[in-house]
């Protein structure tokens, strides 16, 4: 049986992973926490926030995540930048029926 897309990321919670740009230019971050899945009529949803040092460009744009049992494109939006670097979102959204 495969692992939904929260089970997965819900696995790698706390993991160090590479972000990879278009280029591939690759950056590390810290899956630093995901939030509880939520189902609302047809549609279930979900959210992850990234830690990512201070190199990370603070545009969002969308990154192949890579590591800890994870390989996908994900598309992320800078929250707020401090001195330790830039924390980002990613939103999940989909059918219930296929999540």
């Amino acid at each position: 049986m495969s692992l939904t897309a929260y089970e997965r990321w819900s696995a790698a919670n706390g993991a160090d992973l590479e972000a990879v740009d278009g280029a591939g230019t690759r950056y590390r971050i810290h899956l630093a926490s995901i939030s509880d899945q939520q189902t609302d009529g047809a549609w279930t949803t979900f959210s992850l926030e990234f830690r990512a040092g201070t190199d990370f460009p603070a545009e969002q744009n969308s990154y192949d995540i890579v590591g800890a049992g994870i390989a996908e494109p994900v598309f992320v939006v800078p929250l707020a930048r401090d001195a330790e670097g830039l924390r980002l979102e990613a939103v999940f959204t989909q059918d219930k029926e296929q999540a």
